[in-house]
């Protein structure tokens, strides 16, 4: 079975911004990408219904691996951090 553990938030993140950056960066591509897929589709067949559907379907795909992609690379990201900068031992203080 396929571990979704980078989907996860991670406990270690600041704040929600980084999640709710990453979400509009995601949707901002997806609008860019969709307008470039439809115009290129478009040009090259002169079919609206078939640069239509290339300009959803492929995009619509490519964004959700996209923000898996990135979502992956921020959890490798932090990992390294957080092996650079390891945590002491825990010590419990003498009574």
């Amino acid at each position: 079975m396929v571990s979704m553990e980078f989907m996860e938030t991670p406990d270690c993140a600041t704040n929600e911004n980084d999640y709710h950056l990453a979400m509009l960066k995601t949707l901002t591509f997806t609008a860019m990408h969709i307008t470039i897929a439809f115009t290129i589709v478009y040009v090259m067949t002169g079919s609206v219904m078939v640069g239509g559907a290339v300009a959803l379907i492929e995009p619509l795909c490519n964004s959700v691996g996209y923000f898996l992609h990135e979502r992956l690379w921020e959890r490798i990201r932090r990992r390294r951090a957080r092996n650079e900068h390891p945590t002491p031992p825990f010590t419990p203080a003498a009574v």
